[in-house]
Protein backbone atom coordinates (compact mmCIF):
# COMPACT_ATOMS: atom_id res chain seq x y z
CA UNK A 1 0.00 0.00 0.00
CA UNK A 2 2.85 2.39 0.91
CA UNK A 3 4.57 1.60 -2.36
CA UNK A 4 1.32 2.35 -4.24
CA UNK A 5 1.01 5.80 -2.57
CA UNK A 6 4.59 6.71 -3.55
CA UNK A 7 3.91 5.64 -7.10
CA UNK A 8 0.65 7.65 -7.21
CA UNK A 9 2.39 10.68 -5.70
CA UNK A 10 5.19 10.42 -8.25
CA UNK A 11 2.69 10.11 -11.08
CA UNK A 12 0.75 13.12 -9.77
CA UNK A 13 3.95 15.19 -9.55
CA UNK A 14 4.93 14.19 -13.09
CA UNK A 15 1.41 14.96 -14.25
CA UNK A 16 1.35 18.44 -12.70
CA UNK A 17 4.90 19.24 -13.83
CA UNK A 18 4.20 17.97 -17.35
CA UNK A 19 0.95 19.95 -17.64
CA UNK A 20 2.53 23.13 -16.32
CA UNK A 21 5.71 22.88 -18.39
CA UNK A 22 4.09 21.92 -21.67
CA UNK A 23 1.27 24.41 -21.04
CA UNK A 24 3.76 27.28 -20.66
CA UNK A 25 5.86 26.15 -23.63
CA UNK A 26 2.78 25.77 -25.84
CA UNK A 27 1.40 29.19 -24.81
CA UNK A 28 4.75 30.81 -25.60
CA UNK A 29 4.89 29.07 -28.99
CA UNK A 30 1.31 30.02 -29.92
CA UNK A 31 1.83 33.64 -28.85
CA UNK A 32 5.05 33.83 -30.88
CA UNK A 33 3.16 32.35 -33.82
CA UNK A 34 0.49 35.00 -33.29
CA UNK A 35 3.12 37.74 -33.44
CA UNK A 36 4.29 36.34 -36.77
CA UNK A 37 0.78 35.96 -38.24
CA UNK A 38 -0.72 39.22 -36.87
CA UNK A 39 1.18 41.56 -39.23
CA UNK A 40 0.09 39.38 -42.15
CA UNK A 41 -3.54 39.72 -41.03
CA UNK A 42 -3.19 43.47 -40.52
CA UNK A 43 -1.61 43.87 -43.97
CA UNK A 44 -4.53 42.01 -45.51
CA UNK A 45 -2.51 39.20 -47.05
CA UNK A 46 -5.39 36.76 -46.61
CA UNK A 47 -8.02 39.04 -48.16
CA UNK A 48 -9.13 38.44 -51.73
CA UNK A 49 -10.41 40.73 -54.47
CA UNK A 50 -14.21 40.88 -54.82
CA UNK A 51 -15.74 41.23 -58.27
CA UNK A 52 -18.28 44.09 -58.30
CA UNK A 53 -19.43 43.51 -61.84
CA UNK A 54 -19.27 45.85 -64.81
CA UNK A 55 -21.33 48.96 -65.47
CA UNK A 56 -23.56 48.87 -68.57
CA UNK A 57 -20.77 50.57 -70.54
CA UNK A 58 -17.09 49.63 -70.35
CA UNK A 59 -15.43 51.26 -67.33
CA UNK A 60 -12.23 53.19 -68.07
CA UNK A 61 -11.34 55.28 -65.03
CA UNK A 62 -12.11 55.52 -61.30
CA UNK A 63 -13.33 59.06 -60.68
CA UNK A 64 -14.38 58.79 -57.02
CA UNK A 65 -14.28 56.13 -54.35
CA UNK A 66 -14.90 55.61 -50.68
CA UNK A 67 -15.05 52.61 -48.37
CA UNK A 68 -18.68 51.89 -49.34
CA UNK A 69 -19.03 53.26 -52.87
CA UNK A 70 -17.20 53.67 -56.15
CA UNK A 71 -17.80 55.86 -59.20
CA UNK A 72 -16.30 55.06 -62.58
CA UNK A 73 -16.20 56.86 -65.90
CA UNK A 74 -16.92 54.87 -69.04
CA UNK A 75 -15.56 55.15 -72.59
CA UNK A 76 -18.44 57.47 -73.53
CA UNK A 77 -17.81 59.77 -70.54
CA UNK A 78 -20.83 58.58 -68.53
CA UNK A 79 -20.41 58.21 -64.77
CA UNK A 80 -21.70 55.09 -62.99
CA UNK A 81 -21.86 54.59 -59.25
CA UNK A 82 -22.24 51.54 -57.03
CA UNK A 83 -23.25 51.74 -53.38
CA UNK A 84 -21.80 48.71 -51.61
CA UNK A 85 -24.21 49.11 -48.68
CA UNK A 86 -27.08 48.40 -51.06
CA UNK A 87 -27.73 44.63 -51.07
CA UNK A 88 -28.62 44.74 -54.78
CA UNK A 89 -25.24 46.29 -55.67
CA UNK A 90 -26.44 47.70 -58.98
CA UNK A 91 -24.56 50.16 -61.16
CA UNK A 92 -26.46 53.44 -61.39
CA UNK A 93 -25.81 56.25 -63.83
CA UNK A 94 -25.18 59.58 -62.03
CA UNK A 95 -24.91 63.15 -63.28
CA UNK A 96 -22.02 64.36 -61.15
CA UNK A 97 -19.00 62.99 -59.33
CA UNK A 98 -19.06 62.75 -55.54
CA UNK A 99 -16.07 64.63 -54.08
CA UNK A 100 -13.41 62.61 -52.31
CA UNK A 101 -13.60 62.37 -48.53
CA UNK A 102 -10.87 64.51 -46.87
CA UNK A 103 -10.24 61.69 -44.36
CA UNK A 104 -8.83 59.43 -47.07
CA UNK A 105 -5.09 58.88 -47.14
CA UNK A 106 -2.98 57.07 -49.70
CA UNK A 107 -2.54 53.45 -48.74
CA UNK A 108 0.66 51.45 -49.28
CA UNK A 109 0.38 47.88 -48.10
CA UNK A 110 3.64 46.00 -48.25
CA UNK A 111 1.99 42.60 -48.23
CA UNK A 112 -1.51 43.27 -49.57
CA UNK A 113 -2.53 40.90 -52.31
CA UNK A 114 -1.81 42.55 -55.69
CA UNK A 115 -4.49 42.65 -58.34
CA UNK A 116 -4.01 39.48 -60.43
CA UNK A 117 -4.67 41.04 -63.85
CA UNK A 118 -3.54 43.97 -65.93
CA UNK A 119 -5.58 47.05 -65.01
CA UNK A 120 -6.88 50.20 -66.68
CA UNK A 121 -7.00 52.07 -63.37
CA UNK A 122 -6.42 51.40 -59.71
CA UNK A 123 -6.78 53.33 -56.45
CA UNK A 124 -5.78 52.50 -52.88
CA UNK A 125 -6.59 54.46 -49.74
CA UNK A 126 -7.05 54.29 -45.98
CA UNK A 127 -9.95 55.87 -44.18
CA UNK A 128 -8.95 57.45 -40.89
CA UNK A 129 -9.36 58.90 -38.10
CA UNK A 130 -12.19 56.98 -36.43
CA UNK A 131 -10.94 53.64 -37.69
CA UNK A 132 -8.59 52.22 -40.24
CA UNK A 133 -10.12 50.79 -43.38
CA UNK A 134 -7.73 49.91 -46.17
CA UNK A 135 -9.51 49.75 -49.50
CA UNK A 136 -8.36 49.20 -53.08
CA UNK A 137 -10.39 49.35 -56.26
CA UNK A 138 -9.29 48.24 -59.71
CA UNK A 139 -10.71 48.22 -63.21
CA UNK A 140 -9.52 45.21 -65.16
CA UNK A 141 -8.74 45.43 -68.88
CA UNK A 142 -12.15 43.91 -69.67
CA UNK A 143 -13.90 46.74 -67.77
CA UNK A 144 -14.79 44.65 -64.71
CA UNK A 145 -14.53 46.47 -61.38
CA UNK A 146 -12.96 44.83 -58.34
CA UNK A 147 -12.58 45.75 -54.67
CA UNK A 148 -10.10 44.62 -52.04
CA UNK A 149 -10.89 45.72 -48.51
CA UNK A 150 -9.33 45.18 -45.13
CA UNK A 151 -11.88 46.65 -42.78
CA UNK A 152 -9.84 46.72 -39.60
CA UNK A 153 -9.34 43.15 -38.44
CA UNK A 154 -8.11 44.22 -35.02
CA UNK A 155 -10.93 42.16 -33.45
CA UNK A 156 -9.66 39.11 -35.32
CA UNK A 157 -6.16 39.76 -33.99
CA UNK A 158 -7.44 40.19 -30.42
CA UNK A 159 -9.48 37.01 -30.64
CA UNK A 160 -6.51 35.26 -32.22
CA UNK A 161 -4.27 36.17 -29.30
CA UNK A 162 -6.90 35.07 -26.74
CA UNK A 163 -7.60 31.84 -28.58
CA UNK A 164 -3.87 31.29 -28.99
CA UNK A 165 -3.26 31.80 -25.28
CA UNK A 166 -6.11 29.67 -23.95
CA UNK A 167 -5.86 27.16 -26.79
CA UNK A 168 -2.14 26.82 -26.11
CA UNK A 169 -2.79 26.40 -22.41
CA UNK A 170 -5.39 23.66 -23.01
CA UNK A 171 -3.32 21.93 -25.67
CA UNK A 172 -0.26 22.08 -23.46
CA UNK A 173 -2.22 20.67 -20.52
CA UNK A 174 -3.53 17.78 -22.58
CA UNK A 175 -0.06 17.11 -24.00
CA UNK A 176 1.37 17.26 -20.47
CA UNK A 177 -1.15 14.70 -19.20
CA UNK A 178 -0.29 12.44 -22.13
CA UNK A 179 3.44 12.68 -21.35
CA UNK A 180 2.97 12.14 -17.63
CA UNK A 181 0.80 9.06 -18.02
CA UNK A 182 2.94 7.22 -20.51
Amino acid sequence: MLHSNKKAKGTLNRLLTGCFTTGIVTVICTLLGGFVVTPLILEGLFKSWDYLGSPPETAEKIVSAHVWYIEVQTESGSIYSMNLNDPARNWTRVDSVTPYDPNLEEFHARLARPFPQKTKDQIAFSHKPESTFNVRYAIADDGGVYRWADLGDIKAVTYGVLVGFFGGLCLGGIFGIFLALR
